[in-house]
């Protein structure tokens, strides 16, 4: 059986955009997705820290996220 990892947002956000879909194979480094933090203008990348395929995106672009929310698995 594989090992699954689960993406959480770091801080409450707005997701702007995926930058991976499913099935995109990704290595460390990889930036999964861009975020807005709420409350502010300020755009942040989140990157991968960990190698794998995304199996499954649980969020969708617009999505107000609380810290802790799945994003990506």
């Amino acid at each position: 059986m594989a090992n699954v990892a689960v993406v959480n947002c770091p801080e409450n956000a707005v997701l702007v955009k995926f930058k991976v879909k499913e099935g995109t194979v990704v290595s460390n480094g990889t930036v999964l997705c861009e975020y807005r933090l709420q409350g502010t203008n300020k755009y942040c990348k989140m990157k991968s820290n960990l190698s794998g395929t995304v199996k499954e995106l649980l969020a969708k672009e617009g999505d107000e996220l609380q810290h802790g929310y799945h994003i990506i698995v």
